[in-house]
């Protein structure tokens, strides 16, 4: 997925970076970085960022 995807779905999901980095292990600072495509993120780090986007989506769901 690519980084504009995985943003729109983040917002879209109504999580905020301070979410998403508590559950991805991952520094608010830096995924705000990918976010605003200041970095080139690893694989690896989106992977782990779009796993938790829709884990955390679907546990707001469930509320």
């Amino acid at each position: 997925m690519m980084v504009s995807e995985l943003k729109r779905l983040r917002i879209a999901s109504r999580i905020t970076v301070i979410e998403l980095a508590a559950h991805t292990g991952l520094p608010a600072a830096y995924l705000d970085q990918i976010e605003e495509e200041s970095v080139v993120a690893l694989d690896s780090d989106l992977a782990r960022i779009e796993s938790a986007i829709h884990f955390l989506s679907s546990e707001k769901k469930r509320r």
